[in-house]
């Protein structure tokens, strides 16, 4: 038992490690520079949170976390580097505890565990926005982390399990939660508080007793959800957006969004019903009872994905997809079944396949990452030498992102595992001109 710990203890260990390595190496950008700029007090994050609230986004809980962990000339950005990977690798855990209703101990777990990293790496389009991005990892992959351990002990309850103590603390604490996570992400926090009320009244239906403290997080969740809903910044935004797709009929629009769900969802849908087969033809038995899994967790993909119908321009961006993707990758992983094929077979076929391409992306991703700080370091250093030298209108290098091309694209670039996002942007040159304190940054023509 003590070397499968340790086995464990290494994959996660190494994926930390391996975050760890790129937090280091991902430089700031675009929210990253306006974010720095805050006071070096908690009244000062207060404030701009507040004005936030009011002015631009209902999003309080992630908007004061970046805030806090982005204060300039403090330690919190260090923080940040440590505690993210460390969330990223929580996010793995946390999708194979729902999945499975278990902790990590055999041999078949280790492959599930690296099947879901490999469906976690690759199919979702922007996890290096979502991931690395500081503001991006925040905004998205600190709440969905959170949601999956927050709906594990409701997810217990249609087991008849109750994990949870009621007690005064424990309601207190699961009400705080669910304030604090209802106010994280749109799409989130409506799917979310549909799942738990589903639960709910599963609970009261088949008579579940002493479970105050599933009521307090649903309420509290509730609230959340209606406060980060209604907050003024968001109307005074979607007055603000403006986007072809707010000029669209509503069945244009529609049909867009469906046309994008359908091309989303495809490599989902395509080995979902590889793995149905698979288990429709080696155990019959087995299948009923991952199929209620599946379903379920589907549903809450499918509802992340249809409340980001609601967003400005009916909006389906690979950032907000992510949540999606966690909840149909975790529904996908209910169907990696204990049977004795996948035991013998399975297992070993997704050891050899995805082990090394995680390695070899993974290498590949690190060394993006590496190039585009050693040029930031450079920028860095000639922006010190022109304050130092009383200028205050720099120009710099632009960032490029390939040893083969010393350019970058005008388009964005922050696909898949990559992300530097646009740098030729005027608006993301001016906040990191006030972060550097100087007057205006302009790029030095680029040569293709």
């Amino acid at each position: 038992m003590r070397h499968k710990q340790i086995i464990f203890g290494l994959f996660f260990g190494l994926l930390f490690i391996y975050g760890l390595a790129i937090n280091f190496h991902m430089a700031l950008w675009a929210d990253d520079y306006g974010r720095s700029l805050t006071g070096h007090n908690l009244s000062a994050i207060i404030e701009n949170t507040y004005k936030t609230y009011f002015h631009w986004s209902g999003r309080v809980t992630v908007i004061f976390a970046t805030y806090l962990f982005l204060l300039k000339d403090t330690i919190t950005p260090l923080i940040f580097n440590i505690l993210n990977p460390a969330i990223f690798a929580a996010l793995i855990y946390g999708m194979f505890l729902l999945a499975y209703n278990k902790t990590p101990h055999k041999f078949t777990d280790l492959a599930r565990l690296i099947f879901i990293l490999t469906l976690t790496w690759f199919i979702p389009t922007k996890i290096g926005e979502v991931v690395f991005w500081k503001t991006g990892a925040i905004g998205y992959l600190w709440p969905i982390t959170c949601s999956l351990y927050f709906l594990y002990p409701y997810k217990q309850l249609t087991k008849t399990k109750n994990v949870v103590r009621d007690n005064f603390f424990i309601i207190t604490g699961m009400f705080l939660l669910g304030l604090a996570l209802g106010m994280c992400l749109e799409n989130l926090s409506v799917a979310l508080s549909i799942a738990l009320l589903t639960i709910i009244i599963y609970c009261h239906r088949n008579e579940i007793k002493n479970i105050r403290w599933a009521y307090a997080g649903l309420i509290g969740h509730i609230i959340g959800t209606v406060l980060l809903l209604t907050a003024p910044g968001n109307f005074i935004r979607v007055k603000d957006t403006i986007d072809h797709i707010n000029h669209m009929s509503f069945f244009m629009k529609s049909l867009m969004f469906m046309e994008k769900v359908v091309v989303h969802f495809l490599p989902f849908i395509i080995i979902s019903l590889l793995l149905i087969k698979l288990l429709d033809k080696y155990d019959q038995q087995k299948l009923k009872r991952q199929l209620k899994q599946y379903y379920f967790f589907l549903g809450i993909s499918l509802l992340l994905t249809f409340a980001m119908f609601g967003a400005p321009g009916a909006w389906f961006s690979g950032r907000a997809t992510f949540a999606s993707d966690v909840y149909i990758i975790i529904a996908i992983a209910t169907l990696f079944s204990d049977s004795s094929w996948h035991k013998e077979k399975f297992s070993k076929i997704i050891l050899f396949i995805c082990v090394p391409l995680l390695i070899f992306d993974m290498c590949q991703t690190y060394n993006f990452y590496q190039i585009v700080w050693q040029q930031v370091k450079t920028r860095e250093m000639i922006i010190t030498q022109s304050l130092a030298n009383g200028i205050r209108n720099v120009t710099l290098p632009p960032i490029y992102y390939s040893e083969k091309y010393n350019t970058i694209n005008d388009n964005t670039i922050s696909s898949y595992r990559f992300f530097v996002g646009d740098w030729t942007q005027d608006w993301t040159q001016d906040a990191s001109a006030t972060y550097y304190n100087l007057n205006s940054i302009k790029l030095e023509n680029k040569t293709k």
